[in-house]
């Protein structure tokens, strides 16, 4: 009879692991598509076959075909109503073969989204997604839990929860490495020792992703530095396409060669991950039978990090990030006017254009980043020409649709170091709103997680928490939709904008001002100053297409009659800058800033906007100038 596995854990002993469910599945004729946990229903005998394999093979634990049976995972496939008789058909199918000599545990991997502060799951929400899961590998009586795969600390910190909440069994939680031995965010995982020693677990390690050698290069450090027994699950070495088949390189005698070599280093937990089968765990075993003692000098204590001895960076205060910071900081107006990169690479015209705004005293310029998913010039090259051959400040508008994480990281620091200071972050139009509807979007995150990521660099640290020799110091922006079709989705989000770190925002151009009031009512409460987009229509058609063709943007149909009754281009011009003029005179004590569009690149329509707000802002230089301040303050 097998004794409690926290027993086993205390014996000076290794405990050999199982290899790969997936690989072994997929030789069996499961394609790379389908949802491998599923074969626990559709085909069990398969999945039996596995597990008497790797016992056979010498292994002390086998894993159940559960790690991607969470709701998220098995929602891509439309399974997620099966998730308990997935769930417990892989214990009951794992129980069956172990009996009552060999050790079940309940795998359980990451959910393949993106949680907060990089995606839009709360912590809440993964916990109890966690709970799900793993409650019902509880119930049917798993003896430990394999946490595996992880490549984020806070997505594993609530899996942990998440099981501690419904089960008091051994818990082994696995972070994954890159090529570089640091995990997926680019930290060397020896650093989050201190956060896995506070965490309810059993044992510590890393699997997946690469093969022994790096495995091995990551755990020589934190073998030492851990008071918990370390687990090593490499993958059978990097996998390489092969007529269409995934073909993983580690010969077996290779990874028993390193299964010696780990328990000489102090690992007490070995096993495989993805392409290492039942003839490499029987090498394996062979290795671990022939070394018994994982004893280790271990230090336990906190990791010194190489830039331990440099500062801590606090965030500057908004008044000091920027001329468009400190103006929002006071609580003056501000203007900016949004001017579109050029189609082509000669960006001469449009500096010309920009070169009017700064003679006019405008505050800065916006420069969105690929609006309606069309293909212009680079915005930050744009707003790097701005800078300095104008001098005038500009707001970067950076989407996430065309960039992953790290590119994102890489274009905030060199925009930084090439002297840009105000960023309004969007999640970005998808690519079928524009020139290319087939182009691949990326959306590795939005703009919540784009905003968290912008307030890392400004405390100097990278998204892998490491500290920057120097940090950015970006004054923040986000987009706000006072007229969005859901309303409620639309607050809360910007809440988690604002918890993100944003400092100002720019809503859609505003039309309808009761609406406006309504949604300002409601989000005051956060404090943060709101600039108002300003559209001057220019005719009754571009007040249709607005209307009717471009997403969040709602015109009363009282405008739009006003517009209609135009006779001439030029009265409708002119109409469109009376209407804009007036919602603006209507929202003026609600707002910090006007961020006024040139329509058709018509910088001069913009600017008379712009001297229409600055002479409201003259006639109300009293106790109306106090209002307008009032909600920045």
């Amino acid at each position: 009879m097998r004794k409690d596995f926290r027993a086993l854990l205390n014996e000076d002993r290794p405990i050999l692991l199982d290899g790969g469910i997936g690989t072994e599945l997929y030789d069996k004729g499961v394609f790379i598509n389908q949802c491998f946990d599923y074969v626990n229903i559709t085909n069990p005998e398969w999945v039996k076959q596995v597990h008497e394999s790797y016992l056979a093979a010498g292994s002390d634990v086998i894993e159940t075909n559960t790690f991607g049976a969470n709701y998220m995972r098995l929602k891509h496939f439309g399974l997620e109503g099966d998730l308990e008789k997935i769930n417990r058909q892989g214990v009951r199918l794992a129980r069956e073969v172990a009996g009552d000599n060999k050790y079940v545990a309940g795998s359980i991997g990451p959910l393949g989204i993106k949680i907060e502060p990089y995606g839009p799951t709360s912590f809440d929400e993964t916990r109890q997604i966690y709970r799900d899961q793993a409650g019902v590998l509880h119930e049917e009586g798993v003896d430990l839990f394999i946490l595996e795969t992880f490549s984020r600390m806070a997505e594993l910190s609530e899996a942990v929860a998440g099981v501690r909440a419904v089960s008091d069994k051994p818990i082994l939680a696995l972070l994954t490495v890159n090529d570089h031995g640091q995990t997926l965010y680019g930290t060397d995982p020896v650093y989050l020792i201190p956060e896995l020693e506070k965490l309810a677990i059993d044992a510590v390690g890393l699997n997946c992703s690469v093969g022994p050698r790096m495995i091995y290069d990551a755990l020589e450090k934190m073998v030492k530095y851990s008071s918990k027994p370390i687990c090593a699950m490499p993958n059978a070495g990097n996998p390489k396409s092969i007529d269409g088949r995934n073909i993983y390189l580690c010969t077996p005698e290779y990874m028993a060669t390193y299964a010696k070599r780990f328990l000489k280093m102090g690992v007490r937990i070995i096993g495989g991950c993805c392409g290492t089968t039942p003839e490499h765990i029987k090498a394996m075993a062979r290795a671990v039978g022939q070394s018994m003692s994982t004893q280790v000098k271990k230090e336990v204590a906190t990791p010194k990090a190489s830039d331990e001895e440099a500062p801590a960076f606090d965030v500057l205060p908004l008044q000091e990030r920027s001329r468009l910071g400190r103006k929002l900081g006071q609580g003056e107006f501000v203007f900016s006017v949004e001017v579109v990169p050029p189609k082509g690479c000669d960006p001469t015209r449009t500096l010309k254009r920009i070169k009017l705004l700064k003679d006019h005293d405008v505050d800065a310029v916006n420069i969105p980043d690929g609006p309606r998913a069309s293909s212009r010039m680079s915005p930050q090259i744009l707003a790097i020409l701005v800078e300095n051959q104008i001098g005038l400040e500009t707001i970067l508008h950076y989407c996430c649709r065309d960039r992953n994480i790290l590119g994102i990281q890489s274009d905030l620091l060199g925009g930084f170091a090439a002297g840009l200071k105000n960023i309004l972050a969007v999640t970005g139009d998808p690519p079928k709103l524009g020139d290319y509807p087939d182009a691949t979007a990326v959306f590795d995150i939005d703009a919540i997680g784009l905003t968290n990521i912008i307030n890392h660099l400004n405390l100097g640290r990278d998204i892998g928490g490491n500290l920057l020799s120097k940090p950015t110091s970006y004054a923040t922006g986000v987009a706000l939709n006072p007229t969005a079709l859901n309303v409620e989705e639309e607050i809360n989000r910007f809440h988690w904008k604002v918890k993100a770190g944003a400092d100002f925002a720019i809503t859609q151009p505003v039309f309808d001002t009761t609406q406006f009031m309504t949604f300002y009512e409601r989000v005051k409460h956060h404090g943060v100053p709101i600039i108002a987009g300003v559209w001057p229509l220019v005719s009754y058609k571009n007040a249709e297409f607005m209307n009717n063709e471009v997403p969040g943007i709602s015109i009363p149909e009282g405008t739009l009659a006003r517009m209609r009754a135009a006779s001439s281009s030029d009265e409708a011009k002119e109409i469109g800058l009376q209407i804009a003029l007036e919602n603006v005179a209507q929202i003026l004590p609600y707002i910090a800033g006007a961020q006024i569009s040139a329509p058709m690149g018509n910088v001069k329509f913009a600017l008379r906007v712009v001297d229409g707000v600055r002479s409201l802002l003259l006639s109300r230089s009293g106790e109306g100038r106090a209002a307008i301040t009032a909600p920045v303050s």
